[in-house]
């Protein structure tokens, strides 16, 4: 039987993903209450109703949008999302399935280290094509996310990693 590491991914969700759906929202309201449309230094682009249109149709996308994402994590929270890490695969939830990579699929490793999203590992195959980004905050804590990389640093001989 091989052996495996185990790592515990969760899944991040912020509350400001609804404050698009929020602004667009209140400005719907604004141009239906008021009568008003939307104008560029005193030129006016859109007039009203279609004002209010344009920013309620926009209000309900970024809501819907909003939604699915709180949808999505709070379903990510019910299922256990772990990384296995043998020998010769990795394993990891990605969307709705499980997908299991053999080393030897991975074509490029690459440790970007971003202000905004901070570091992350990211794993390309299929020559580039396929691309999954594993976030150090997603991990249950900095130990396991610095096991995971050198674990995979290790793992992945004949890989280019720039």
């Amino acid at each position: 039987m091989e052996e495996y590491k185990e790592f515990e991914y969760k899944s991040t969700f912020s509350y400001w993903t609804f404050m698009p759906a929020i602004i667009f929202g209140a400005l719907t309201l604004y141009c239906f209450y008021y009568n008003a449309g939307i104008t560029i230094k005193g030129k006016s682009i859109i007039s009203s109703p279609y004002s209010y249109y344009i920013l309620g149709v926009l209000f309900i996308s970024f809501l819907i949008y909003s939604i699915y994402k709180l949808k999505a994590h709070k379903t990510a929270i019910q299922n256990k999302n772990t990384i296995k890490i043998s020998q010769t695969t990795i394993s990891f939830p990605h969307k709705t399935t499980q997908v299991i990579l053999s080393f030897k699929d991975i074509s490029k490793l690459y440790i970007k280290d971003d202000s905004d999203d901070g570091e992350s590992i990211i794993i390309y195959t299929n020559d580039n094509k396929d691309r999954f980004e594993f976030f150090h905050d997603n991990f249950i804590s900095s130990t396991a996310y610095i096991e995971f990389k050198i674990s995979l640093e290790k793992l992945c001989i004949n890989v280019s990693s720039t």
